[in-house]
């Protein structure tokens, strides 16, 4: 039986409801502030899949941008291409927040078929689609240079490598970022100089290198490599970012597994002990009724990655990427329903959540 529920909630009451409140020392309380201000724009219904992108150390600043997943794709949009679609606001805590709220980035998932197909052509080819789906969703031209040199890069992969995501920031500049997935430590330097990265790569592995060696994945520190296309779409740009990957299980049970990278952030001088302190409090996992649902949800917090950026002559710094999701949890009994949603909420036709009760 399906149904539809009309509730108040929005993404502010899911944010609020996972994390009340945020480590003073990585969300300072105006952008906590600003955070919710945005959320309150997007029915809670939009995602189950939030991220909040912290600076660190000499970095940080007055703001914590918003990533959210959709939980619907748009229609236009093929699903044997795509598998996911994520939206990405900066958030100033001066900022117009009508605005904010209409100039997000915008992120594609492959699907894992698109990007692992058999041939490099057909790889490329699925590429170039999804280059074509980003303009249809994002309204940016990217230039024919920009396709060939999004083809270039996507043949300089090696087995077991792939393009995860492909992405824009219209706000900001006609670049094309490129997320690349499986590339391992002692291989990223080699891979920036096949798609003629216009850096020094020695200083690309004297970064990595501490990391490589402090990860519970020794050489597998780096879990995605983000590279972006220059806007004269003919030249990968100077900039370009790790991810460093922090295991998911260990967090759920409330604890970080990679101390030792943590640990080597801080030595490094990309994080301080305060905000290695504040990352380390932050993962939880538990049941809970998200207020605009009926079923109980395994709610969880995690820190998903932290990212390296890096260009040429400047001065690396370090990001934060604090997870906050919620998925459906299977009931051992109807009575863990949430009679709320159904009673004593004002009908609210902007906020619909699609129940499906077995």
């Amino acid at each position: 039986m399906m149904g539809l529920v009309d509730t108040p909630w929005t993404a502010a009451n899911t944010l609020d409801q996972i994390a009340p409140s945020f480590p003073s020392a990585l969300v300072t309380r105006e952008a906590h502030t600003a955070l919710l201000a945005l959320a309150r724009r997007f029915p809670a219904s939009y995602t189950n899949w939030m991220y909040l992108e912290c600076r660190l150390a000499w970095a940080r600043t007055e703001r914590a941008d918003f990533i959210l997943r959709l939980t619907r794709l748009p229609s236009s949009v093929p699903r044997e291409l795509i598998e996911e679609m994520w939206l990405e606001f900066d958030v100033a805590t001066n900022a117009d927040l009508a605005t904010t709220a209409a100039t997000p980035g915008f992120f594609l998932h492959l699907a894992h078929g698109a990007r692992a197909a058999g041939s490099p052509f057909e790889r490329v080819e699925n590429a170039q689609r999804a280059l074509r789906v980003l303009h249809d969703v994002s309204g940016v031209d990217f230039s024919s240079a920009a396709a060939l040199a999004l083809a270039r890069c996507v043949r300089a992969l090696r087995a077991g490598a792939s393009l995860l995501y492909l992405g824009c920031f219209p706000h900001r500049s006609n670049l094309v970022r490129l997320c690349v997935l499986g590339l391992a430590d002692a291989a990223i330097a080699e891979y920036l100089e096949r798609v003629d990265w216009p850096g020094d790569v020695t200083e690309v592995n004297a970064l990595i290198t501490p990391f490589s060696r402090a990860s519970t994945r020794p050489g597998r520190a780096v879990a995605i490599v983000h590279l972006d296309i220059g806007e004269s779409g003919e030249s990968i740009a100077p900039t370009v970012g790790f991810e460093l990957g922090f295991a998911r299980a260990s967090q759920s049970a409330g604890r970080i597994e990679e101390q030792a990278v943590l640990d080597t952030l801080v030595r490094e001088s990309l994080c301080t002990s305060a905000e290695r302190e504040a990352l380390a409090t932050w993962p939880m996992s538990r049941i809970s009724t998200m207020r605009h649902e009926l079923w109980p949800s395994v709610v969880t917090r995690r820190l998903n990655h932290v990212k390296l950026t890096h260009a040429p002559g400047r001065p690396t710094f370090a990001k934060a990427y604090l997870a906050l999701s919620h998925r459906q949890h299977v009931p051992r009994s109807p009575d863990r329903l949430n009679v709320r949603a159904f009673t004593g909420v004002p009908p609210c036709t902007a906020n619909r959540t699609l129940l499906s009760v077995k």
